[in-house]
């Protein structure tokens, strides 16, 4: 669906949340008011503006005083609700958002300044009078195929097209469930859905194993839907939201138990079956069996049965959200995870975000597949960002390099003399990284990830930031262009000749090692956290998990960020600092192009102190993978050059540094890695 069409739900704004006086008479004398957005999961925080002269049903009367004016329009508003459409426009260098083709609608039952509301597709038959009606006049086609409830759950069943919908963006935000209207307008809730994505034709396509409805009479007070309006949407507050979804899921946990009893006790009626076969054929008895073939019912799913009575929904997961710690942002990331069906060990949660508090630069680098690109979503969405890629408030940018990319001009940009205008890159980074840099956006965190950082030699076209990133806070400076042109350029206003890279940035990076990429060189590695994911077992590891909806997710700020970074060393930092000394000596008797030199001693014990108390991982385990991403990482080459660092004792030997530190670690993945590195070097006379 184009993202212009999403519709939004919001209310005037008061004073304290917009941090300016929420209604005003403009320059050009017209109301101008701020919204507060109450549409979850994303933009829940944000602001729009609106302009009183695009409401047909308010009367201005300009001739009146500003307070009176003002007053008017209040109590115009007070009990009702802005729908609508956003547009952002960049005016003098900042970004706009205000409101388009509002509509409005009056507060439901039980509203109140706290409520926010979820979007919920609605679905009706495709002989529904007053929805036909409704595509005529707005020239929107909803392609419907089906003429009854049990012809929807059916579709849904084996993923058919379920037609367009009209203002609601399914990548931004899957819905748990839908709404089915009957021809009498009633409502009913359909879930559990368990995905929902648009084909490549605009259609929605939903599916769910295990179907149940449940009757929306008791609620439908507190919703908000004008299906005059628009019939494809329905804002569902967000605790009657959760509460259905939580209903709907331990059905299908429930009806997940009965499948499984069923089977097991069909398996058992074979066995017995088939004894009883063997002892009457040993007997000699050819007589053929009366037993009917039992019903296989584990093929068999509930479809469509209607839940009456309240579930109990104690095997529900439920993650506590009221207070910031770590253990919430990992708690939520197994939650996004488990939604995305994306499977990761709790310890790569841990060592992802420990390195991303505690580094400039974290690359996750595996096998292409892994879900590399994936966790740097859920993360983002764990810490409350806003990761939606199509908004223009987003917090989160993903660039994917490509392979021509030879210099700093082809992520950041350049300055076109013969028009005098700087045009930034298509990458769209040099505008993330102008609004990152704002007052106003200062206390919010903003993650860059690039995708396939090694399709070109990062060395090339990232080495400004090489430089930058090391610098301290308040000296990271990325210079756009030459200062001689500041104030020359007509857009100069939108792009300063420098950007101040802030501690709200984070910078991450996911690389695939194969025949297409480029190694990094030592001056990357050097600076960055290089994380290996574990491929979990599909057979045994791939476990689903059934949360509880979880409320609104908590929104990270900076300062709340930065509140989780540990300043104090850890007790044993002499003996850590021991080890790192032995092994830089015994890489350093190798060439002297090798060795873990102070910024890297300092990195591994910043990372050290800031290890969560989480029993994911410890920090036996904590130092090991240091040393497998911070240090090991630099050591390749030639069996004559690498080769004494590979052998279990001798000078530069690694295993024997190892061995003497076990006090501190076992280095299993250490011991792993040089393992390879052996075989590596015994198999092809070089290791990378």
């Amino acid at each position: 669906m184009n993202k212009n069409y999403r519709e939004y739900i919001g209310r005037l704004a008061r004073y304290d949340q917009s941090g300016r006086s929420s209604i005003f008479i403009n320059r050009m004398n017209i109301i101008q008011y701020n919204v507060k957005t109450l549409l979850l999961p994303d933009a829940a925080t944000s602001f729009v503006t609106g302009f009183g002269n695009l409401l047909s049903d308010f009367s201005d009367d300009i001739y009146a005083g500003d307070d009176a004016r003002i007053d008017n329009f209040e109590a115009f508003m007070e009990n009702q609700l802005f729908i609508f459409k956003v547009q952002t426009k960049n005016v003098n260098g900042m970004e706009v958002r205000s409101m388009t083709d509002v509509h409005l609608v009056p507060v439901p039952k039980s509203f109140d300044q706290s409520t926010e509301f979820y979007a919920v597709p609605v679905f009706c038959s495709k002989n529904d009078e007053e929805v036909r009606d409704w595509e005529y006049n707005k020239s929107w086609n909803l392609y419907r195929n089906y003429d009854t409830r049990a012809e929807f759950l059916a579709d849904i069943k084996v993923g058919e097209q379920l037609g367009s919908l009209y203002g609601y963006d399914i990548e931004s935000s899957a819905p748990a469930f839908v709404l089915w209207r009957d021809a009498d307008g009633k409502l009913f809730a359909v879930g559990s859905i368990e995905s929902a994505e648009t084909d490549p034709v605009g259609a929605c396509v939903l599916q769910g194993k295990y179907l149940f409805t449940i009757d929306m009479s008791e609620y439908i007070e507190n919703f908000v839907y004008d299906d005059s309006y628009n019939p494809c949407v329905s804002y569902v507050p967000a605790d009657i939201y959760r509460k259905i979804d939580n209903q709907l899921k331990s059905a299908v946990l429930q009806a997940e138990k009965d499948e499984e009893e069923a089977r097991q006790k069909a398996a058992a009626e074979r066995a017995a079956a088939e004894a009883a076969l063997r002892e009457a054929e040993a007997a000699g008895r050819r007589e053929e069996s009366a037993a009917e073939e039992t019903e296989d019912t584990a093929s068999q799913s509930a479809v469509g049965q209607e839940l009456k009575e309240q579930l109990d929904e104690t095997e529900l997961e439920k993650i506590a959200t009221t207070e910031k710690n770590e253990a919430l942002i990992f708690d939520m990331m197994e939650y996004y995870a488990q939604k995305s069906r994306c499977y990761y060990k709790r310890s790569d949660f841990v060592n992802f975000h420990t390195a991303v508090k505690c580094s400039d630069l974290v690359i996750l680098s595996g096998l292409s597949g892994t879900g590399k690109s994936s966790l740097v979503n859920v993360y983002a969405k764990a810490l409350g960002l806003n990761a939606s890629a199509d908004l223009e408030d987003s917090q989160m940018l993903m660039v994917p390099v490509r392979p021509s990319w030879s210099d700093d001009a082809d992520l950041l940009g350049y300055v076109d003399l013969a028009h005098m205008v700087y045009h930034a890159a298509d990458s769209g980074f040099v505008d993330f990284l102008v609004r990152a840099q704002r007052e106003e956006n200062k206390n919010k965190l903003f993650l860059v990830c690039f995708e396939e950082m090694n399709l070109a030699r990062v060395e090339h076209y990232f080495s400004q930031f090489l430089s930058i990133l090391e610098r301290p806070a308040g000296q990271r400076e990325l210079q756009l262009y030459d200062k001689q042109y500041m104030g020359k350029l007509y857009n100069a206003a939108d792009y300063p000749f420098q950007i101040e890279i802030g501690n709200n940035v984070k910078f991450i990076g996911t690389v695939n090692i194969d025949e297409t990429t480029h190694h990094f060189s030592d001056k990357v590695l050097d600076r960055a956290n290089v994380i290996e994911l574990e491929v979990l077992n599909y057979a045994t590891e791939w476990q689903d998990k059934t949360f509880a909806a979880v409320g609104k997710t908590q929104i990270w700020s900076t300062q709340d960020y930065e509140k989780l970074i540990v300043k104090e060393q850890i007790p044993n930092a002499r003996e850590v600092r021991s080890l790192l000394w032995e092994v830089h000596c015994a890489l350093q008797s190798l060439s002297p192009k090798y060795g873990a030199g102070p910024r890297v001693v300092k990195n591994v014990l910043k990372y050290l102190s800031n290890l969560p108390k989480e029993e994911a991982l410890d920090f036996d385990r904590a130092l090991d993978l240091q040393l497998v991403q911070r240090v090991l990482t630099k050591l390749r080459g030639v069996e004559s050059v690498v080769g004494p660092a590979l052998q279990e004792n001798g000078e530069g030997s690694l295993l024997a540094v190892l061995d003497k530190y076990q006090s501190l670690s076992q280095f299993a993945k250490s011991r792993a890695l040089l393992a390879q590195k052996k075989k590596e070097v015994e198999s092809y006379g070089y290791c990378n």
